[in-house]
């Protein structure tokens, strides 16, 4: 967060503001598909001689519905520090990242 090195005699007194939480994404989705096919045949025979006629039709509808919410939890508070004289002061802060397992 900082770094600060001290050569006065004197304390110093440093404030940074620091934010805790965690963000929590969710995501769903449904797809829906419906197919149906029409099909007409119809045969004709007249003396000896006959004639068919074929027609078909094919339909195929698909809808998906998706979601997706992200919630946020989080604090912030303000944390002073003092730095001793004449001192080598780190302040450091450690984070996380759970898709990836590691801190």
């Amino acid at each position: 967060v900082f770094h600060f090195a001290t050569t006065s005699s004197t304390p110093i007194t440093r404030s940074i503001e620091v934010t805790k939480g965690l963000i929590r994404t969710s995501s769903k989705e449904v797809r829906n598909k419906l197919s149906y096919t029409l099909s007409l045949e119809s045969s004709v025979t007249y003396m000896g001689a006959s004639a068919t006629a074929k027609a078909e039709f094919n339909q195929e509808i698909e809808t998906t519905t998706s979601q997706s919410s992200e919630s946020s939890w989080s604090r912030t508070e303000t944390i002073q520090f003092t730095i001793p004289a004449g001192k080598n002061y780190k302040v450091m802060q450690t984070r996380c990242d759970f898709r990836k397992s590691s801190c």
